[in-house]
């Protein structure tokens, strides 16, 4: 924590709505951190009606209130690190609980090298997690073992790669992250909806910056979503990730439909293997091919509303109300 007069290296900036008790875990095992310099606490609150702005209180945290209409995820995120006084603006959710008492020290140290621009953390499957969830999580780079430094050698061989290529080499998380902050001051947060931080992640990397996945720096972190939310997050991912890359997984109905059947198959030979109980099982065996249409029909409507919302505008309410939630 902040020594009183001492300007903090880190700024911890979380944003906050409606928390709940895994609010409390959050703050608590921040200030539990072991560091050997001064850091401070912001939260943002964009319109709490739980007990967010009482358990934030208990904390010696600097409390900033803004509308909920005022939220974006990338302005918001800016308006914290405009608050800031450390020289490294760290990022968490407020349902991204630290791990550990080096959570903090594990993301820091990776900035001795004057070139890393930002470091994300890993993140650990709650312990409720599903087992479908926790497999996702698992093989996704936010679940890696190794820690990954990526950054551009070559422009000519970038402008090569592929889109999919081009986006996990941006891929950029602030569930849990660390940036510099005189990076911010030159890119500060796109003013979008959703993305800000692989939309970031992929100017500074073209920059001439590098962005660090550091494994070191653990956070629990993992959502049982419905079915109609895994459409909606699938929906509005890809139509951010077209946007950014030109990436277009399911190009038409019939690899959409051929998607579905091998990621029906794939997921029933998880559960079937896995050493769950019977009865999750049946419950996760029938959930699965609606999961696997919400996801891969997400994809794909994403994209596609994307190319032809401009020719067909009432396609604009749809969009928002897909979008409306995520």
């Amino acid at each position: 924590m902040s020594a009183e007069g001492k300007a903090p290296l880190i700024t911890v900036i979380i944003l906050t709505k409606n928390g709940g008790s895994e609010f409390e875990s959050c703050l608590s095992h921040v200030f539990a951190q072991k560091v050997d310099w001064p850091f401070e606490v912001i939260i943002i609150d964009s319109g709490s009606r739980d007990n967010t702005l009482e358990i934030a209180q208990r904390y010696p945290a600097r409390l900033i209130q803004i509308k909920p209409e005022q939220f974006n995820h990338g302005e918001t995120r800016n308006l914290g690190a405009k608050h800031a006084r450390g020289q490294y603006i760290v990022f968490l959710t407020q349902d991204a609980i630290p791990c550990d008492e080096n959570w903090l020290s594990a993301l820091v140290a990776n900035f001795a090298d004057k070139q890393v621009a930002g470091v994300f953390s890993r993140q650990i499957p709650k312990r409720d997690c599903n087992i479908l969830t926790r497999r996702a999580l698992e093989s996704w780079v936010t679940g890696g073992k190794q820690r990954v430094i990526k950054f551009i050698r070559d422009k000519e061989e970038y402008a090569k790669l592929s889109p999919m290529e081009k986006y996990l080499l941006a891929t950029f998380d602030n569930v849990s992250s660390c940036i510099r902050r005189s990076v911010w001051e030159q890119f500060p947060f796109a003013h979008v909806s959703f993305g800000e931080d692989i939309e970031w992640s992929k100017r500074v990397l073209e920059a001439g910056y590098k962005i660090v996945y550091e494994p070191e720096s653990k956070v629990y972190h993992s959502h049982n979503r419905s079915v109609l939310y895994e459409f909606k997050r699938a929906y509005v991912d890809h139509q951010n990730l077209n946007r950014l890359f030109g990436l277009k997984l399911v190009p038409n109905l019939g690899d959409a439909l051929r998607c579905v059947i091998r990621g029906i198959g794939s997921y029933w030979l998880y559960v079937i293997q896995s050493t769950i109980s019977p009865g999750e099982k049946t419950r996760l065996i029938f959930r699965v091919p609606f999961l696997t249409l919400a996801q891969v029909f997400g994809q794909y409507l994403g994209v596609k509303f994307r190319e032809t919302v401009r020719k067909y505008p009432w396609l604009i309410k749809l969009d928002k109300a897909i979008k409306r939630g995520v």
